[in-house]
């Protein structure tokens, strides 16, 4: 029965792109990994559990940071620390004026 249901999961994936597939196979790698290094971490000293987080967050912060590709509801929150720090160039856009620019807005697409 175990084949049968191979069978199945094949279509289903053959419809997915590949990168999608490996996106996936390293995100769930990277979880385990996670939660296997958590967990040997966590029967030593909470020191150093809390020095290894506290590496990883400010190694994915700074990261951020410099290439300005933080995730869009934390933007306001990098932006004032970003000040003091070098970054690789941040441009911000203008969407003011969206409409006379044609890079989208509001204008309703004329009809032949």
């Amino acid at each position: 029965m175990i084949w049968l249901a191979a069978l199945e999961w094949s279509k289903v994936t053959e419809k997915l792109p590949p990168q999608f597939l490996m996106k996936t196979g390293v995100f769930l790698l990277l979880v385990l990994v996670i939660v296997v290094v958590v967990k040997i971490y966590q029967g030593s000293n909470k020191i150093f559990l809390s020095i290894l987080l506290s590496a990883a967050c400010g190694i994915v912060l700074f990261s951020w940071i410099y290439n300005r590709n933080e995730p869009a509801f934390l933007t306001p929150f990098i932006e004032p620390i970003a000040q003091f720090f070098p970054s690789k160039g941040f441009e911000q856009r203008d969407i003011t004026d969206l409409d006379n620019q044609k890079k989208g807005g509001n204008k309703k697409p004329e009809r032949k």
